[in-house]
């Protein structure tokens, strides 16, 4: 079936949460759902005073299916709280976990777009994220490893899989 202009290929597919993930500030209670096959996450956020959670979602038309999400908390008042996303395509995605979606009629986006993206595998989807203050470091769906520096997102290392490239057709092992 054609997709209809101006609506996403996603839209119609079932969400199937893939990561569910509580900020550690618990007030407000916050929660991070991610989904399998969906280029958007979401934040939920608890409202006491309407007894409900309110829906933010993070997403961008450049954005790929989600394929690993790495939230990273704020742990003191003068930090800020970012949600790292690696897609399918192998591009990474910094998202500022406390932004507020936009409220102007104009604005198109359906949701808080990548506040930083870049291109961070060849290969194959971004499968596993670790962060720290001074390194980020991806790894693909066919095993390479690249150490990024966590200011500037410079790559500073590759490694490669050492497992061989299976032939055309082939599984990997």
């Amino acid at each position: 079936n054609p997709v209809a202009a101006g609506s996403s290929p996603y839209e119609h597919v079932p969400l199937e949460i893939s990561d569910l993930r509580i900020s550690p500030q618990r007030d407000p209670l916050s929660l991070l759902v991610a989904y399998r096959s969906s280029p958007q996450f979401q934040r939920f956020t608890w409202s006491p005073t309407s007894n409900t959670f309110e829906r933010t979602p993070y997403e961008d038309e450049a954005v790929a299916p989600i394929r690993v999400v790495l939230p990273v908390w704020a742990s003191r008042q003068d930090e800020n709280s970012f949600v790292i996303a690696g897609d399918e395509l192998g591009t990474i995605h910094i998202f500022a976990w406390d932004a507020a979606p936009p409220q102007s009629p104009s604005v198109e986006s359906k949701g808080i777009s990548p506040i930083h993206s870049f291109a961070a595998h060849e290969d194959g989807a971004i499968t596993a994220l670790a962060w720290n203050p001074v390194v980020l470091v991806s790894g693909s769906s066919r095993g390479t490893i690249t150490v990024w520096d966590a200011l500037n997102f410079a790559s500073l290392r590759t490694l490669s899989s050492p497992a061989a490239r299976p032939t055309t057709g082939a599984e990997w092992e």
